[in-house]
């Protein structure tokens, strides 16, 4: 990757090596990479791998079926509204298929069917 260390997507559960989350999808984080090119400024995931445990967390309140726990999602804060839907926008047009959108959150996954919904931040 270009524009990611590994190391941005580690769950963050604080478990160390006793930490059972999946690894990332090559695919998703190649396209989030040209997503990046794009967007053409710098971007830190706030969330994407996470093991059981750290989805299940009341921190967290993650979906059953989340991506995360597939290494197939990432989250990112933006300054605003605006800011967060030109990228939601933008990670569409790079055919990211599940977008959720916040005031200043983003989520963005590569599920098999297009999926959109809305947080409330």
């Amino acid at each position: 990757m270009k524009y990611f260390l590994l190391r941005e997507f580690r769950c963050r559960c604080q478990r160390g090596i006793a930490c059972d989350a999946m690894p990332m999808k090559v695919p998703f984080l190649l396209k989030l990479d040209a997503l990046r090119e794009d967007w053409g400024k710098p971007l830190s995931p706030t969330s994407a791998r996470r093991c059981k445990l750290r989805n299940t967390s009341k921190e967290v309140e993650g979906a059953v079926k989340s991506q995360h726990l597939l290494g197939n999602a990432c989250d990112f804060v933006f300054s605003g509204p605006e800011e967060a839907r030109t990228f939601a926008l933008l990670a569409e047009k790079h055919g990211f298929a599940g977008i959720g959108l916040g005031n200043r959150l983003v989520h963005i996954d590569d599920r098999a069917t297009r999926a959109r919904w809305i947080y409330n931040d």
